[in-house]
């Protein structure tokens, strides 16, 4: 067994912390952008026939209006 001074300690014990709330953090990043994808990538889309406003997944251009079933194009901000 080898001995280390309490500075060596310290500096390993800082950066082995430090390391893993870096990891924490990644995964925990990564898994939330993960998750809500679906909600930042929704297509906005106002009926021009019954005046409703509704969303839809994924880009699309072209969308049934879930009330009147009318088709409308997305809306550009």
């Amino acid at each position: 067994m080898f001995a280390v001074d309490l500075i060596t300690f310290s500096a390993i014990l800082l950066f082995g912390i430090t390391l893993f709330a870096g990891i924490v953090r990644w995964y925990y990043d990564r898994r939330e952008r993960l998750l809500h994808d679906h909600r930042r990538y929704q297509t906005v889309f106002y009926c021009i026939r019954c005046g409703k406003i509704y969303s839809r997944p994924r880009q699309r251009e072209v969308s049934a209006c879930p009330h009147c079933g009318f088709e409308n194009t997305r809306m550009k901000f």
